[in-house]
């Protein structure tokens, strides 16, 4: 195993995808924002969410879109956010028609398409993820931290899933029931690319589950620390 800068890699190995929707927890906010830094620095990019976000603090103004205005979006020069207001400092997304006209002035749109309370996973209802008719690709989010605790404490949802599989709330989250749970996450949508993003790989003790998972499941999956800006290879 080695460790490889995360930046670089995102950018080459997304770089063909037009749309990306994010999913899951555990990260999924912060790698939106990543992106975006990414992308934005050479090509026209949208940040965009089909739920509900904070209003994010960090983005000028000028690269604000706070309506579903065609005009603003036809304008734009790195980075746009686009959402709607909706409660307080809470934004909503625009419909889906939109964003897919707006596709046409971006060379990349990453949307958030999923909520998860701050917590590490989720487990989808049936009509989750949002993830857009027109998404070429989707990220699913998982937070290594997870692994370990109870269902009840990190499991977005956990009553449907104790209810789906059959657990109980105070069962431990262990590597098979991460990679059940990731699986029906994916079953809930129809991209053709599925990427699984292993975050919070922070410390020697978290690489002991990395040949493990990567065993357990056939989708893409990377191992990350979205906050170090570090990758873990495999290869």
């Amino acid at each position: 195993m080695k460790i490889i800068p995360l930046h670089n890699f995102l950018y080459h190995n997304l770089k063909q995808e037009h749309c990306i929707s994010i999913i899951g927890g555990g990260g999924k906010t912060t790698l939106l924002y990543t992106l975006g830094k990414i992308f934005s620095k050479q090509h026209k990019t949208i940040l965009t969410t089909t739920t509900h976000m904070m209003k994010p603090t960090h983005i000028p103004i000028p690269q604000l879109c706070l309506e579903e205005d065609i005009e603003i979006v036809k304008q734009i020069n790195n980075l746009l956010y686009i959402a709607l207001p909706f409660q307080g400092q809470k934004l909503k997304g625009p419909c889906e028609s939109f964003l897919a006209q707006s596709l046409s002035y971006c060379e990349y749109m990453f949307i958030e398409a999923d909520g998860a309370k701050c917590l590490d996973i989720k487990f989808e209802r049936n009509d989750e993820p949002a993830v857009p008719s027109f998404c070429d690709c989707v990220i699913q989010v998982v937070g290594i931290r997870a692994l370990g605790k109870t269902l009840k404490e990190c499991l977005h949802r956990y009553e449907l899933a104790t209810q789906a599989f059959h657990w109980k709330e105070d069962d431990i989250l262990d590597e098979e029931k991460l990679i059940t749970l990731i699986k029906h996450n994916f079953s809930h949508t129809s991209c053709k690319r599925k990427i699984v993003i292993i975050n919070q790989i922070d410390t020697q003790y978290d690489l002991s589950y990395i040949k493990k998972l990567k065993k357990l499941t056939a989708f893409e999956i990377w191992f990350c620390s979205l906050h170090n800006n570090i990758l873990i290879s495999t290869i």
